[in-house]
């Protein structure tokens, strides 16, 4: 039922003013950058940046369009899924233990992310990639 009437309200509100903001899609497009962008330079920024940046995409790609703020917005909504399921099993999510860690922990853990799982990744291709081209 409430999905229902979140439908019904959106394709009304599409209809009558999506029009009109397909024209304005790049301001839209920064005002909700600058929105995540400001919420992000908080202290502790996850739950926030997630929960809006998953409800303010969707909204501005349904009114406008915009491809980008489209997938942006399932990409936020997917950490948001993620981050109910922690709360359903019970289980703190790794993003919200490290906000209570020092700063020296939160910088291990992102050099981590930015270094390890990007070489994990190229391995992984370049094995595929091998494995499937090799000429016996």
């Amino acid at each position: 039922m409430l999905m229902a009437a979140w439908y019904a309200v959106w394709s009304l509100f599409r209809r009558t003013c999506g029009k009109k903001l397909k024209d304005h899609q790049l301001q839209i497009r920064c005002a909700v950058f600058g929105v995540l962008s400001v919420l992000a330079l908080r202290k502790n920024p996850v739950s926030p940046v997630v929960v809006v940046g998953s409800l303010l995409c969707r909204a501005a790609s349904t009114l406008t369009d915009d491809p980008l703020l489209y997938y942006l917005g399932y990409a936020f909504t997917g950490s948001l899924f993620q981050g109910i399921s922690h709360g359903i099993a019970r289980e703190e999510a790794t993003l919200v233990a490290l906000q209570r860690q020092g700063e020296q922990a939160k910088l291990r853990y992102e050099w981590a992310h930015v270094t390890y799982f990007p070489a994990l990744l190229f391995h992984t291709v370049q094995d595929a990639a091998s494995r499937r081209f090799k000429v016996s």
